[in-house]
């Protein structure tokens, strides 16, 4: 198989494509950048290459002899759809929980994977559908997902750990307090055993609550420290959901 023009220029458009969508991941400190995308973009796209050389020589051989149709067969789909496959583990290596419990890096497993398909699109043949995808990407990448920060709200989950005298009679007015503060109570549980502080004994339990990303945890924590049976108030944890 010689090299040609036409399999230089898809390799090049791949290479630029794949540089576009890996720059924006370098730009936000993702593990996955642009050499990254770059390389897999290319290898997608010389996959597809070679997949439809195989089977344009494939068909060529039947044409000339037609006596090894039982034995040659143009199956394109079988290199491509391995790395497609493949594509999955690679994926799965950017994506990781943090310690507060959120997920992070699906964004990128999805930009590795799209990245790949354009690159089989390029490598096909296809270079203006694929140049086309390449766009509409960086335009969700760089557009939507500003729009996404600005039109859905995203919340966090919250738990706070209280700590009390006697028995956990005031959940009413725990209530309240989330109610006027805008959030979300989800459940109040209550942690068993007597502890003692200070010469006095107390009670815990922790609140779960739904609040804004933006909304400030300190708030509610001086609200509840100002019910009488409550000694003390801390955060345990706060992590980010999209909702």
């Amino acid at each position: 198989m010689e090299l040609s023009g036409d399999v230089i220029i898809k390799i090049i458009v791949a290479v630029i494509i794949g540089g576009a969508i890996g720059l924006e991941r370098e730009l936000k400190n993702k593990p996955a950048g642009f050499t990254t995308h770059m390389l897999l973009c290319v290898g997608a796209c010389l996959i597809a290459v070679i997949q439809v050389k195989m089977q344009e020589d494939t068909i060529t051989r039947l044409v000339e002899n037609p006596s090894l149709t039982p034995i040659l067969k143009a199956d394109s789909p079988r290199l491509i759809a391995q790395v497609i496959s493949g594509i999955g583990f690679l994926g799965a290596g950017s994506i990781f929980r943090s310690e507060k419990g959120s997920v992070n890096g699906l964004t990128t497993a999805a930009t590795l994977w799209v990245t790949a398909c354009i690159g089989i699109t390029l490598g096909s043949g296809y270079l203006l559908i694929g140049s086309f995808a390449g766009v509409v990407v960086l335009f969700i990448m760089q557009i939507m997902k500003k729009l996404e920060g600005v039109y859905i709200v995203r919340e966090k989950e919250v738990k706070l750990r209280i700590e009390y005298y006697g028995s956990l009679n005031f959940i009413g007015e725990i209530k309240d307090i989330c109610k006027d503060e805008g959030v979300k109570l989800c459940g109040i549980t209550s942690i068993e055993g007597l502890k003692i502080k200070d010469g006095d004994e107390y009670e815990s339990a922790t609140i779960r609550f739904y609040s804004k990303e933006n909304y400030d945890i300190r708030l509610i924590i001086e609200e509840l420290k100002k019910l009488t049976q409550i000694n003390d108030v801390y955060l345990l944890e706060s992590t980010y959901e999209h909702k």
